[in-house]
């Protein structure tokens, strides 16, 4: 096989992170409704609000409350970040009160958010993470792993034509409820199995929380949390071995920050010092 079809595209275009939109749709409608001088206490709110993933799911309201107290598009930028802007700079030992407008990378995060004409919340992350996520994360590791095994992967839901299309469809009724890719679904529906299009949405993402918590939890500890480690040199070291001691004892999930730490560890120990050590000699 020379060639294949990929589906990527379709989850920016026809809404189907619901795990994303559904609550950008629900922040839309809670804008409405809230006076603007609420916008301070629902953030202070929020940072106080309990995170623990044990409460029900009605009551895990602190994002939406923080979100709340800032501009859409920052809001956006917050929710794009696995780690959130405070908790990151708090992991690098610097004061988390910082203006996240001030990082270098939030024009280029939040400028497409801004430049997209539609007013609707869902349309316009839709937008961003096209722009955005899209080129950068997914069709990067696609391209990345189809090359280097000589495979060509198409990817339909990605032409011009499409992408205007799904635009111009209303972002309300491009999901229902919780369930997104609405109309996709109403498609496949229509071509495939029962027991297909009703499946639900699967990502690709690598078990990286249980490998830190189990099979490599001892090698994290000792190549990342050790004495000499060269992530020490740019990260809060007791920030670092908290988080892992909790994610060990299964208390909290920090797989995403733990694994991107251990990846910036082994970066550092070839490509970074490298490059440190040609620095200093000229």
């Amino acid at each position: 096989m020379t060639v294949a079809l990929s589906g990527d595209g379709g989850d920016e275009s026809f809404a189907g992170y619901d795990f994303r939109y559904v609550p950008h749709a629900i922040e839309a409608s809670a804008r409405r409704f809230m006076p603007p001088v609420m916008a301070p206490a629902a953030g202070w709110l929020g940072a106080r609000w309990p995170r623990s993933q044990r409460l029900p799911r009605p009551l895990r309201v602190s994002t939406l409350l923080e979100n709340l107290s800032r501009d859409p598009a920052t809001a956006y930028y917050s929710d794009l970040a696995f780690l959130k802007p405070p908790d990151t700079r708090a992991l690098m030992g610097l004061p988390p009160d910082r203006d996240p407008a001030s990082s270098p990378v939030y024009a280029a995060v939040t400028d497409p958010y801004r430049r997209c004409a539609s007013k609707d919340a869902v349309q316009r992350s839709e937008y961003a993470d096209l722009k955005v996520y899209l080129p950068n994360d997914p069709l990067v590791k696609v391209d990345r792993m189809s090359m280097a095994h000589s495979l060509e992967v198409r990817c339909p839901l990605l032409d011009r034509r499409v992408v205007e299309l799904a635009f111009r469809i209303p972002a309300s009724h491009k999901q229902s409820g919780r369930t997104g890719k609405t109309l996709l679904r109403r498609l496949a529906q229509s071509r495939l199995p029962e027991g297909l299009w009703r499946l639900p949405k699967r990502g690709f993402t690598a078990p990286t929380g249980s490998w830190l918590s189990g099979p490599y939890a001892s090698r994290f500890r000792d190549e990342v949390l050790r004495s000499d480690s060269a992530v020490g040199d740019h990260l809060d070291r007791r920030d670092l071995a908290r988080r892992f001691d909790a994610h060990h004892r299964r208390e909290a999930d920090h797989g995403y920050v733990l694994w991107a730490t251990w990846v910036l560890e082994r970066w550092l120990q070839t490509a970074g010092r490298r490059e440190t050590s040609a620095v200093v000699s000229g």
